[in-house]
């Protein structure tokens, strides 16, 4: 009897993952969002008060790093983060979201003042997208303007070198 009801229960199981898998697929075995931005739809809003959305980035490449206060990794590689912007400032085709992990965003923006970064910080509006979770910070994405991530790591990154902003450059050329 318990037998017969632990197979019952892993049928079910197994029955629910197929027919997930099964919508999760087009008839053309293609995912059904062709768009990762359309997937990503995330509200963020930045020290100022302004708001945006990140599927409206599709076409641009897109430096996301996810970081806090309170997080000495992420504090130390801001300097290297903010000479690298400064270097993209006025290139359209280039857009960095620094998006803040921490609980109070009044705490972000006093840090942003005291430091002086040239950057926006962003603060999460709704759900991050799955394709952002991690369990560590500070991490940082490459968005090609496909919106397929192109770059991850996790830890801190000196991405002020000329082999990073090299990569920067095929992925505006792609």
């Amino acid at each position: 009897m318990e037998i017969k009801k632990i197979n019952t229960n892993f049928k079910s199981i197994l029955l629910a993952v197929f027919a997930t898998l099964i919508l999760a697929i087009n008839a053309k075995g293609e995912p059904l969002y062709k768009d990762p931005y359309k997937a990503r739809d995330l509200v963020l809003k930045n020290q100022n008060g302004e708001t945006m959305n990140m599927n409206e980035l599709e076409g641009k490449v897109v430096f996301i790093n996810f970081w806090a206060t309170w997080c000495p990794p992420c504090i130390a590689e801001m300097p290297n983060i903010n000479k690298l912007y400064q270097h993209y400032e006025d290139d359209e085709d280039v857009v960095f979201l620094m998006i803040s992990l921490d609980k109070r965003f009044d705490t972000a923006k006093k840090f942003l003042d005291n430091k002086g970064f040239a950057f926006d910080i962003q603060e999460p509006q709704g759900r991050i997208p799955s394709d952002f979770k991690t369990r560590g910070i500070p991490i940082t994405y490459v968005l090609g303007k496909d919106g397929e991530i192109e770059y991850t790591k996790v830890g801190m990154g000196n991405y002020n070198t000329n082999r990073f902003k090299a990569f920067l450059e095929t992925l505006k050329e792609k």
